[in-house]
């Protein structure tokens, strides 16, 4: 069996690949993904505050609590049975940032 000048640039870039990306994962620097790590848990809305708009709102309160950390809005559920947190990001992935007192 022999092999034309094309055929062996194909598998010897193939092989390349494989083994960089091997070599990539067995040093921890392929990261793969959970459903955990992009877990949709609910939107939100801004109600803005408006002279002259009357707004309403539920009087039960929302499943999750906000905390400041480092700067950022952390959500955290306030139900034990989910222990879900996770940082609060807008329509672009950007942090929201918040101020602690």
């Amino acid at each position: 069996m022999t092999f034309n000048h094309t055929t062996q640039l194909i598998l010897v870039a193939v092989a390349s690949i494989l083994g960089t990306v091997a070599a990539l994962h067995t040093h921890g620097y392929v990261r793969h993904s959970s459903e955990v790590d992009a877990l949709y848990i609910s939107e939100f809305s801004l109600l803005a505050n408006t002279p002259g708009l009357s707004q309403t709102v539920s009087a039960k309160p929302a499943e999750f609590v906000a905390r400041c950390a480092d700067g950022y809005l952390v959500m955290d559920s306030a139900k034990a049975s989910k222990a879900a947190n996770g940082l609060l990001v807008d329509q672009k992935k950007r942090p929201v940032t918040c101020v602690s007192q």
